[in-house]
């Protein structure tokens, strides 16, 4: 069964209060870092951080192991959604049941944990399936294809990054609880998207490709920047030509403020970690 700490409500929602921590790589690379930190200095863990590579699974998402439903160590699968009127995609298998009694969220308000494995969401025209960019040709070419292009490679890994949060749907992609109104929940999807334990492990695989991507060629391990190598409208809304690597990213009162530059390298001070794979 999940293990909870005493005196800390819940690992999972006492990290919300970190409202950037979607803007880039580099903010995505310490708001995981800081979960892992608080949950060895909390919980006494002292095991591997570990990622969901999707890229192995991609062929078959519903039934990757990442979807185990055993009681004591499986994440669990899709919710139910459909056996009454008031199904809310509950998890009703795995170690998060919401069956078990054990494991309740409690943002934005109380209530289980919610998926609904879907590889079409019907949320735009002309939808594509959600396992389209999630194959290892895909992951490749974003790694090789885009060298010293910071912006370039953060746009691929942006689309991997929103199909997993679409494929796994629930909490995982900001779907409001039926008991909550929906005008509640206006701009607060992002909030409680780390909910779901998966949030950390899809994470965590993105921190690894842009580990992998860094040391795939010396231009791009300190590359930072909001513009393509060649821009062709300065007012495109995707450009940020302010980005710089010494910007300082601010995470409430969870971290000081954190400048890019000071994450690039994860084998340093204070990040001091790598990955199994690093010298494949």
């Amino acid at each position: 069964m999940p293990t909870f700490c005493r005196g800390v409500r819940s690992q999972l929602t006492s990290i919300l209060a970190l409202p950037q921590a979607h803007a880039d790589k580099n903010a995505d690379r310490w708001f995981t870092y800081l979960f892992d930190t608080s949950l060895r200095h909390n919980c006494g863990y002292s095991g591997p951080t570990p990622y969901w590579d999707w890229s192995r699974d991609h062929a078959d998402l519903f039934g990757s192991p990442v979807f185990e439903d055993s009681p004591e160590y499986g994440l669990g699968g899709t919710g139910d959604c459909g056996s009454s009127p008031n199904a809310d995609c509950t998890v009703a298998t795995g170690a998060f049941s919401g069956s078990t009694g054990n494991f309740e969220l409690a943002w934005p308000i109380p209530h289980a944990l919610r998926r609904n494995l879907t590889l079409i969401t019907g949320w735009y025209p002309n939808e594509l399936p959600q396992n389209r960019t999630l194959g290892p040709e895909f992951v490749r070419n974003s790694t090789e294809q885009t060298t010293g292009d910071f912006f370039r490679f953060q746009r691929a890994m942006t689309l991997l990054h929103n199909h997993v949060h679409n494929f796994v749907g629930g909490d995982l992609a900001g779907d409001c609880p039926k008991a909550l109104p929906e005008g509640d929940c206006q701009g607060m999807a992002e909030s409680f998207t780390p909910n779901d334990p998966l949030f950390w492990l899809h994470h965590a695989q993105l921190d690894r490709l842009w580990n992998k991507w860094q040391r795939h060629h010396p231009s791009n391990f300190a590359a930072f920047s909001g513009l393509p190598f060649t821009p062709h409208n300065m007012t495109d809304p995707r450009y940020d030509p302010g980005a710089h690597a010494d910007h300082q990213m601010t995470f409430d009162v969870q971290s000081v403020p954190v400048a890019p530059r000071e994450v690039f390298d994860t084998q340093s001070w204070p990040l001091c970690y790598r990955y199994a794979d690093d010298q494949e």
